[in-house]
Parts: C-alpha cells; structure tokens; sequence
C-alpha cells in the first residue's frame, strides 16, 4: 500500500481527462466538505498519478482556501485511465445520491471517453 503524504494545494496539477468527469459538488456538499475538514482534518487522500491528479478538486480548493496542506497518495504510474477513472469515482455518486439521468450521463461518458462496453459502464 502506498504511503500518504501531504502536499502544497499549489503544487497539484490535475488530469483533465480524467478530473473533468466528475461532475461539481453542489455548493451544500461542498461546504459540508469545507466544514468537515476545518473542524476535524481530511480524510480521504487525492490521488496522484504520476505528477497529475485524478481524484480531488475539491478537496484541493478547500486545502487552499482554509491555508492547509492537502493530503495526497500515489497510484501506480502505469495505471490505465479505464482503471484510474474507477478508482478515482468510486465513492462519487454514492455520496451523492445521483438522479437515473446523472447515472445514464456517467455510464454514457464511460462508454464514449474511456472505452467501456455498455454492460461495464452500467456495472461501474
């Protein structure tokens, strides 16, 4: 398992192929997110890819505005963006309760972005 680390908010360069698929947080859960990390600390690492982030503009932004460090870990370098995609949503929609349309809009990107066939996408 790799080690987490802390790092500058400034310093995290994102993937956009792979960022851009998760859709914005609502302004509710993402001050439900800054609260929960001022008043107690992060606890769900971004993860790095490389130098390039998947997972974790939010948490990024939030780690800049409250003038903290933003705690990161490292996936294998080599890791397929089909694979890196899952990982990086895997707790996405459901923390978010999604509507039938954002799941079929998500299933949808999978298939026509990363490659999944449409038994995958549905699955994932």
């Amino acid at each position: 398992m790799n080690v987490a680390y802390w790092m500058e908010p400034a310093d995290v360069k994102f993937d956009t192929n792979i960022s851009k698929f998760n859709p914005p947080k609502s302004r509710e859960n993402y001050l439900s997110l800054k609260t929960q990390i001022k008043n107690s600390v992060q606890t769900q690492p971004i993860l790095m890819r490389g130098n390039l982030c998947g997972d974790g503009t939010h948490r990024n932004q939030v780690a800049k505005e409250l003038g903290r460090k933003v705690l990161a870990i490292d996936v294998d370098k080599d890791m397929p963006d089909k694979e890196f995609i899952l990982l990086c949503n895997q707790n996405t929609f459901t923390a978010r309760n999604p509507s039938v349309t954002q799941l079929a809009i998500q299933a949808y990107k999978l298939v026509e972005t990363y490659g999944y066939s449409d038994v995958e996408a549905i699955k994932n």
